[in-house]
């Protein structure tokens, strides 16, 4: 009894080791794509944080994750709206119009922004590609 007592722990710790080592990677991409990790590593069900805007969700879902939209909320941060504008010939700011001739200029904005929140898991006996 003591043997299959010890043998169920391996078997357990090796799987949450597992677990742990696939959201280590899963939060270096997350991280690399402009997302947040929110959850506990180990956990079966990670959670995560984009931008509105983001394809990662989609992305994450063509490499066989079930991603799964569970709400949104509120995040402060660095630069998370860009703005297109342009310099007027009196050196002056005004928003980029579309086909103008005019360089824009890219301008990060930082502040308070809604983000939509995601549980990613793999498919029971599923690999990630």
């Amino acid at each position: 009894m003591a043997e299959a007592t010890k043998r169920l722990d391996l078997e357990r710790r090796c799987t949450l080791d597992a677990r742990k080592n696939l959201h280590d990677a899963l939060e270096e991409h997350l991280r690399s794509r402009g997302a947040w990790q929110i959850s506990i590593a180990g956990e079966p069900v990670m959670r995560f944080e984009t931008l509105r805007d983001s394809a990662l969700p989609d992305e994450l879902r063509a490499l066989g994750y079930l991603v799964v939209p569970v709400g949104s909320t509120m995040r402060i941060v660095p630069a998370g709206h860009v703005e297109l504008l342009t310099t007027t010939s009196s050196g002056g700011i005004e928003a980029f119009i579309e086909g103008s001739t005019k360089a824009p200029q890219r301008v990060h904005h930082a502040g308070i922004h809604q983000t939509n929140v995601y549980e990613l898991t793999l498919p029971p006996g599923a690999k990630p590609k």
